[in-house]
C-alpha cells in the first residue's frame, strides 16, 4: 500500500564548545580527558546553542511485508536540495529505524536505543 502523506519535521541542531566535544570524545574512546564531563555541563557558560527548523513537506507512506517506510524530498531549508530521503522500520522491531538518502547527499544510519551503529554520512 502506498498513500500521499503530510509531514510536519523538526531538526534540532546543537553546538558545543571544543572543551565539551574533546571531553565527550575522550570518554567514548574510554580515553582519560583532562577536563570533567560533569563540570563543564554544570557550568551554564558552555551550555550548548540550539538551533531548531521546523519544515512542512509531502511524503509518501509505504506498508508492504510488515515493513513502514516513510519518504520525501528534501528542501532548500534544510540545505539538502536534491536529496531524497526515506525512514523505515518493521512492525517486529519498531525501535530500530534505519535513514537513508540519496541524491545530492549520501547517508545510511541506523538508529537503535543504547546500541551503536557504523553508519555512512556524506554532505
Amino acid at each position: 500500500m502506498e498513500q500521499k502523506i503530510k509531514i510536519k519535521l523538526t531538526s534540532r541542531r546543537k553546538e558545543i564548545s571544543d572543551r565539551l566535544l574533546k571531553s565527550l570524545f575522550d570518554t567514548v574512546m574510554g580515553e582519560e580527558s583532562e577536563v570533567n564531563t560533569q563540570e563543564l555541563f554544570a557550568d551554564n557558560s558552555i551550555t550548548p546553542e540550539e538551533d531548531v527548523i521546523e519544515m512542512n513537506t509531502e511524503g509518501v507512506l509505504r506498508l508492504e511485508d510488515g515493513r513502514v517506510e516513510i519518504a520525501y524530498e528534501e528542501s532548500e531549508l534544510t540545505g539538502m536540495e536534491g536529496a531524497n530521503t526515506s525512514v523505515s522500520f518493521t512492525a517486529e522491531a519498531p525501535q530500530l529505524v534505519t535513514m537513508m538518502r540519496g541524491g545530492t547527499v549520501t547517508t545510511a544510519l541506523v538508529f537503535e536505543p543504547r546500541r551503536r551503529h557504523i553508519c555512512a554520512y556524506h554532505t
